[in-house]
């Protein structure tokens, strides 16, 4: 972290301690979304064009780079503000996704610009649950963002980064070392975010535990959503727990999310938070779909390298 930053994170840290500063806490977030939004514009970051390789690198950097001290604040909002209680929580995500709209160009260009909204998620929903902050996690996931497609209005932030992010995953394969990786984008998010988070937070050696409880929430909360539009779509997203799968259920992040669930029934806090429609049963279903598809997947994978 540069010195910019370290004070950045401190003056957050002291408006986050003390209930009086909450204005002049929003006012800060607003005015670094404000900073930030002209640096991702379709002037610097445009979508048409030829694409190579190298121009695929270099873009990934400069949107990481371009939202770094952000993603330091949004682990600080998302960690620290009380549960559920703040629409700060929530809003550099929203405010960046508000530009995206229609526009012509190359599919992994127009894609990529839902990138930095995605390592704001994943930062963000690390911490919160890092906090034990589920109403905090179900901010980030069920506010308000812009449809992709323009053919719903206004829908969750979690699918609208997910519907935005779809033509992008192939790219990442294309990154140095990441051609033999079943989920590159996952792979490449889990390397990124750790110093981040790890500075902010010292998560130390709890990080790939959060960081795979964070993908498997993500993409059964997904699931759940996609599957009360359509009853037989449990499609979620998948992450590099995926690959887990066949291992022990100690080792097993799918497996360990739903024994911790039934253990806890009705009183588990992803539930209380509303994840899942705060229903344990729903949860059990939406889990068993959607495993079953994460089995079949694993197994083509397994077939396909033989």
């Amino acid at each position: 972290m540069n010195k910019c930053g370290m004070e950045k994170t401190e003056l957050v840290k002291n408006f986050l301690s003390d209930e009086t500063k909450k204005i002049a806490l929003h006012d800060f977030v607003v005015g670094e979304i404000r900073t930030v939004l002209p640096k991702l514009s379709k002037e610097l970051f445009p979508v048409g064009g030829q694409w190579s390789d190298k121009e695929f690198f270099s873009r990934i950097e400069k949107y990481e780079s371009t939202v770094a001290e952000l993603l330091e604040i949004q682990c600080l909002l998302s960690y620290w503000l009380k549960d559920g209680t703040s629409e700060v929580n929530a809003l550099p995500l929203r405010r960046l996704a508000a530009p995206i709209g229609i526009d012509s160009g190359i599919n992994i260009l127009l894609g990529l610009r839902w990138y930095p909204i995605q390592l704001l998620l994943y930062v963000g929903g690390i911490s919160a649950i890092y906090a034990n902050k589920y109403q905090n996690l179900y901010q980030l996931f069920h506010s308000k963002g812009p449809d992709p497609d323009r053919s719903n209005g206004s829908i969750s932030l979690l699918e609208s980064i997910n519907v935005g992010l779809s033509d992008i995953s192939t790219g990442f394969k294309r990154l140095p070392g990441r051609k033999n990786n079943y989920v590159p984008e996952s792979e490449h998010m889990f390397v990124k975010l750790q110093p981040i988070l790890d500075d902010i937070l010292f998560l130390s050696t709890d990080y790939e535990d959060l960081y795979d409880r964070f993908e498997v929430i993500q993409a059964l909360e997904m699931a759940h959503i996609n599957s009360k539009a359509n009853p037989n779509n449990f499609w979620g997203p998948v992450g590099r727990f995926a690959w887990k799968a066949n291992h022990g259920r100690h080792s097993n992040p799918l497996m360990i999310l739903l024994e911790e669930a039934k253990s806890s029934g009705k009183d588990w806090p992803p539930l209380l938070a509303g994840l899942f429609d705060g229903s344990i049963d729903r949860f059990v279903e939406v889990h068993a779909k959607y495993l079953h598809r994460v089995q079949n997947l694993v197994s083509c994978h397994a077939c396909s390298d033989v």
